[in-house]
């Protein structure tokens, strides 16, 4: 037995600018605002489309490693 398609329900990604993020993947990749998340050390903006679950995660506190950093 073997899977034709697999498909990822959820995903995370470490970004430097989450406004700037969440409106890309909005704007041009049909993902909905779904619910933001908040607290000292960093923001969480929860976006969803038809599939899956898109988590954004922005730290505070901008100590960033360029290898692991996305957009």
């Amino acid at each position: 037995w073997r899977r034709k398609n697999m498909l990822t329900n959820h995903l995370g990604i470490k970004v430097k600018d989450i406004e700037k993020v969440e409106k890309f993947y909005c704007e041009n990749l049909e993902f909905e605002f779904e619910h933001k998340y908040e607290d000292e050390d960093k923001i969480l903006v929860f976006l969803k489309n038809e599939n899956s679950v898109l988590e954004l995660i922005h730290s505070k506190n901008n100590v960033y490693n360029s290898v692991k950093m996305g957009l």
